[in-house]
């Protein structure tokens, strides 16, 4: 029957998702082949950058693009920022059950924290998203940007995607303009579950909730700790000012995996360089736009770490791991422990393929550009640091970082999912 013919198993909704994604990254190709004047590998790359909202460029002068580029570039970011499947499930209600399973693989969101079905949860989630579009374009148009401007920069702030239409990113910008990136930005890290919480200013909820003030902690301290770091309180307020804003402005960038410049931190010392690097690895909440491990992740980690710790020397205690109050299982917890597990084994399996692809790369470099690339971030370190782009790199290199976007984006299991032989084999 139709009914039947419908229903969707679990290795199929994988299955869709993976494939979804590879396809839409090879048809986002097509445009760049037309109009950008570039070989097949830089649009495929440039395409995964944008809808994996990774933000990683070849071009050197973006600024010479048409601006129908420049939109497309922007749009596949905010695209990438709610996800492909999430557009597909709400246009799509003939699967029935076999679209919630699609909408599990793609989003992490609790749809308990909305009322009514999938559809009119995946709307709501519309709503908001296209709320924040609407008010971060007026924050932009306000502080000083043309329409054209502040349009294709929304679209890759509050995906916190990081494709800029200058080539100077925010470094010519105004303070006005790069205080509303780093609002929006923020809120992009931010759980979508929490975001109506956060509107309607529900403090309790919302100190409820340790992600968020693990999120807001760790931006905290990062910030303070480089900004100390690199002033010496020596200068007149504004140039004091100039440093703060420089330094919440990256921290906040790199912690939800946009990839926005406004100076080049190549050039701070190798405190913030490993502060960085570190937020790198975390990113920003679940259920967000934000790439990396998730705060939560990490949160959690640490937790199940200490409890390690204690039964190394009291190996009889039953203390389980709590968060947000409430007990979580240990099937949670070794989840979390074997999706940490698999990202660092490869991160270090691509750092030492981009080495033998690239021999001249510095380590520093073979390193964060793997990072980079799996977290979602752009520019790394070195030779792809904030000022370069990937252009130089070998193809095998930009095929290599290009399935890496598309993982770390999708957290690896549905990439995954179709080299395993028994998806193919059997759908059970």
């Amino acid at each position: 029957s139709f009914k039947a013919a419908s229903k969707m198993f679990r290795k199929e909704a994988v299955c869709a998702v993976g494939l979804a994604w590879i396809l839409a990254v090879l048809a986002g190709s097509a445009p760049y082949l037309l109009m950008g004047g570039i070989d097949f590998d830089d649009a495929v790359f440039e395409s995964a950058s944008g809808f994996t909202i990774t933000g990683a460029t070849v071009r050197s002068d973006v600024e010479d693009l048409p601006r129908s580029l420049h939109l497309w570039r922007a749009l596949t970011q905010w695209i990438g920022g709610l996800g492909i499947i999430v557009f597909f499930v709400a246009l799509l209600s003939t699967l029935g059950r076999g679209a919630k399973t699609i909408y599990s693989r793609e989003s992490q969101i609790d749809s308990s924290s909305f009322s009514g079905n999938l559809r009119v949860v995946i709307f709501k989630i519309f709503a908001i998203y296209l709320a924040l579009s609407g008010l971060c374009f007026g924050a932009f148009y306000l502080s000083g940007l043309d329409v054209f401007g502040a349009a294709g920069t929304m679209l890759t702030t509050v995906s916190t995607g990081g494709f800029s239409v200058y080539n100077n990113g925010f470094g010519s910008l105004s303070n006005g303009a790069k205080w509303a990136a780093v609002l929006f930005m923020f809120i992009g890290g931010v759980n979508f579950a929490l975001l109506p919480s956060l509107f309607a200013l529900n403090l309790k909820k919302i100190l409820r909730n340790s992600e968020f003030k693990a999120y807001v902690a760790v931006i905290a301290a990062v910030s303070a700790s480089i900004f100390v770091s690199l002033t010496n309180f020596k200068g007149d307020f504004s140039d004091i000012f100039k440093s703060f804003t420089n330094t919440v402005f990256h921290v906040v960038s790199t912690t939800t995996s946009t990839g926005f410049s406004n100076v080049d931190y190549q050039e701070w010392g190798p405190l913030a360089h490993m502060l960085l690097f570190f937020i790198m690895i975390v990113g920003g909440c679940s259920a967000s736009t934000s790439g990396g491990l998730k705060v939560v992740r990490a949160l959690s980690a640490v937790k199940i770490g200490f409890r390690a710790v204690e039964k190394s020397f009291r190996p009889n205690v039953v203390r389980p791991v709590m968060l947000d109050g409430k007990a979580m299982e240990e099937s949670r917890a070794n989840e979390i422990m074997s999706f940490i597990a698999m990202y660092s084994i490869i991160a270090v399996a691509g750092m030492l393929a981009l080495a033998f692809f690239e021999k001249d790369l510095s380590l520093e470099t073979c390193i964060t550009t793997i990072v980079s690339a799996i977290s979602n971030i752009g520019p790394a370190f070195n030779e792809t640091g904030p000022s370069q782009n990937f252009a130089f790199l070998a193809t095998p290199s930009k095929a290599l970082l290009s399935i890496l976007m598309i993982m770390g984006r999708l957290e690896f299991y549905a990439v995954f999912a179709l080299f395993m032989p028994d998806l193919w084999r059997k759908f059970r």
